[in-house]
């Protein structure tokens, strides 16, 4: 295998270079004829510490996490790099602060080619290597595949519904099978295998069938319970296999979730400790002083440098992060400054980003109102003492600064992502195309405060709630007062464009979209939806000319399949079949299963004769949408026109058992019963064509000659 071409890093004055690397390759040749240790790397997604038994939750039922503290070393005061999966995973696989790395959040960036990373260092020293990862946020196209072999990021389900669109995540169970039927087979090389659950990711569920009701209340903690017996199963295969003490197991979490503390409901947008403070677990091979707990700071991106100072290859490390391996084995380490740092704010919603520094008494927070907590007191982090003490914030704001200047700051490569890959993120609810970040030169005044908009931004969200539940007129009201509160939020404008849209006031619509243009242009996601509620109030009034431009102007800023689904509607409309037949197919190749693109398109290829491309898209409307109705009842039509009869009267059926108050469908079914002999059946339709509309001629006239066929 051909040696890659890493470039040097630099941190704190440390510079490990190629020449370095070389020697130390040198060295890995000789460590293969040596005894090392297989490696199982647990990453625990969006676990928060405090809700495991072995760090004090008298209500968690995590007993193989537990017992794997019990047998080995725990760090009560670890701390995560970053509070988003991306980011920090690749810190735990390079040993590197984020802005070192260059990815600060999910989907905007893959790892550098040029940047070592655990799996592949452990691969050129002969590990076999192979990497299950749970949700698309670590799909290879970000990176972190380099240096496995396996690399099994499938999430696709067989036994999932179509209208799930992209795959964007696996439960912890499948998982666990796929990671365990690889470790079953037989090697002669010591293996790396990297588990990734993201179980406790939001929405949670309390898994009824594995705990009954217990979690109902508490359906995060059930979710780490259900995670917790997927270890058991990693474990329980090691013991059968008498390879437990052979193995250096390490179970991790990435970030925590804060579940409404600091006004944030999950994670990505602070850095207070139910973000960032993490379980990080030692056991097995390398740890001799079982049961031990280690009281002190330390960084997930101290990772690297000691899975691979265990493995016997110390030198190897590539970054100037410490080992911990002393602290395994009974010696003390003295408390690390731990830094963190978060985009998301400033990505999702052009607020201030934040950065920290964490001692082991004190947690400071870079932002345009600094924070300062003392960790000891006040570990919820619920008084702020920057103001009171202005020379401590000061001196750790230094100490930030001074870590932040010796790294060597790194952009991550452009990743290209397909609209269902985009959907994918959106779907986990992080945006991969939000539009440029403004940058500090185009910025005439401070950004918001994140502690300051969460408050607010909770407040909107549950409002336009109010509106997507079908109550638009509560979600206008409320809208209208936070309106008033925080005149130039553009959220809140913009949702209550929405809900006077919904309720067809379309002149205030149109005000409040044009006012949002006016202020906030370069905002792609926020351009994008006043454009479309500027064609949706057209067509509305009827100006259909005005609404296909603004259809096309939300189109042309982002690529969505409604925007392009209305254009196409409205071309259609306008007489421009060949314009509406485009924009039916570019919604489809934004959201294979955007069903009404598919309906649309099939009845516009069916009045241009076009069978049997037609009833293509009304069988993909039927697969994603089992119960369109509209679909299954035109399928059923194609169908027997085609003379395949035992599928149309499928369709036939389906499409009155979904709506048996449709008077048309049921007189389509009981024509059809009668065409194919079945006379009664027929007869029943018809009869109840007339109950639900007595004025319906052809059912009655219809009837009357299907009677007389019994006389």
């Amino acid at each position: 295998m051909k040696s890659p071409q890493w470039q040097r890093v630099r941190r704190r004055g440390v510079l490990v270079s190629l020449t370095a690397l070389a020697a130390g390759v040198t060295g890995w040749r000789w460590l293969r004829t040596a005894r090392r240790p297989n490696l199982l790397l647990i990453t625990l997604d969006t676990t928060r510490a405090d809700r495991i038994g072995c760090y004090g939750c008298a209500t968690a039922q995590t007993p193989a996490l537990d017992s794997l503290a019990a047998g080995g070393v725990l760090f009560e005061r670890a701390s995560a790099a970053a509070p988003l999966t991306l980011p920090s995973h690749t810190t735990m696989m390079t040993g590197l602060y984020p802005q070192e790395h260059g990815l600060l959040t999910n989907g905007r960036g893959r790892l550098e080619q040029d940047i070592p990373t655990l799996a592949e260092v452990l691969r050129l020293a002969g590990y076999d290597t192979a990497a299950f990862v749970a949700s698309f946020v670590l799909h290879a196209k970000f990176g972190l595949d380099r240096g496995f072999s396996i690399y099994d990021d499938d999430l696709a389900d067989p036994g999932a519904p179509p209208s799930q669109g992209m795959y964007r995540q696996r439960s912890g169970a499948r998982v666990a099978e796929s990671a365990l039927a690889w470790l079953r087979q037989r090697r002669s090389a010591p293996f790396f295998c990297w588990v990734h659950l993201y179980d406790p990711h939001d929405p949670y569920v309390a898994h009824p069938d594995e705990f009954g009701d217990r979690f109902a209340a508490n359906p995060y903690d059930g979710e780490i319970a259900y995670m917790d017996l997927q270890v058991q199963k990693l474990l329980s295969d090691l013991d059968s296999r008498g390879l437990r003490d052979e193995t250096l197991i390490v179970a991790v979490g990435d970030h925590g979730e804060s579940l409404g503390e600091h006004h944030e409901q999950q994670h990505g947008l602070t850095l207070y400790q139910a973000a960032m403070h993490v379980p990080w677990i030692f056991s097995g091979w390398g740890v001799t002083t079982p049961g031990r707990r280690i009281p002190h700071t330390v960084s997930l991106i101290e990772l690297m440098p000691t899975v691979l100072d265990i493995a016997g290859l110390a030198d190897a490390a590539l970054t100037a992060s410490r080992s911990l391996r002393p602290a395994l084995s009974g010696a003390e380490i003295v408390p690390r400054e731990c830094c963190a740092a978060t985009d998301d704010p400033l990505l999702e919603h052009g607020w201030a980003p934040l950065r920290s520094l964490t001692t082991q008494n004190w947690k400071f927070i870079r932002s345009v109102q600094p924070e300062l907590y003392d960790l000891t007191a006040d570990p919820r982090e619920e008084t702020n003492l920057a103001a009171t003490q202005p020379d401590r914030a000061a001196e750790l704001d230094g100490r930030l600064a001074a870590l932040e200047q010796v790294m060597v700051v790194r952009t991550a490569a452009a990743v290209e992502l397909t609209p269902r890959e985009r959907r994918a993120l959106a779907s986990l609810g992080y945006v991969a195309d939000a539009g440029p970040a403004p940058t500090a030169d185009e910025r005439d005044a401070p950004l918001p405060d994140v502690k300051q908009m969460l408050p607010l931004y909770n407040q909107v969200e549950a409002a336009y709630q109010l509106l997507t539940s079908g109550d638009a007129v509560a979600a206008e009201r409320r809208l209208r007062e936070l309106l008033a509160e925080n005149p130039e939020y553009t959220r809140t404008q913009l949702y209550l464009a929405s809900a006077l849209t919904d309720l067809q006031r379309f002149a205030e619509s149109t005000e409040l979209a044009r006012q949002v243009l006016a202020q906030d242009p370069d905002n792609v996601r926020w351009s994008a939806m006043a454009f479309f509620l500027l064609g949706a109030n057209a067509w509305g009034e009827q100006k259909i000319a005005e609404a296909a431009e603004s259809f096309r102007r939300a189109a042309e800023i982002e690529p969505a399949a409604p925007a392009l689904f209305h254009l196409g509607s409205a071309q259609l409309e306008l007489g421009d079949a060949g314009g509406a037949e485009k924009s039916f197919r570019d919604a489809l190749e934004q959201d294979e299963g955007y069903v009404r693109a598919h309906q649309a398109l099939g009845m516009l290829l069916t009045r241009q004769g076009r069978i049997k491309d037609a009833i293509g898209h009304f069988r993909e409307a039927v697969r994603f949408d089992p119960a369109m109705v509209e679909a299954h009842g035109n399928l059923a039509v194609l169908l027997a026109g085609q003379r395949r009869f035992s599928e149309a009267g499928e369709h036939f059926a389906t499409a009155a058992r979904l709506r048996p108050d449709n008077a048309e469908l049921r007189f389509n079914y009981g024509s059809f019963l009668l065409l194919q002999g079945q006379l009664e059946a027929g007869i029943r339709e018809l009869e109840e064509t007339l109950r639900i509309d007595p004025q319906h001629q052809q059912a009655a006239v219809r009837l009357e000659q299907a009677r007389s066929l019994r006389r």
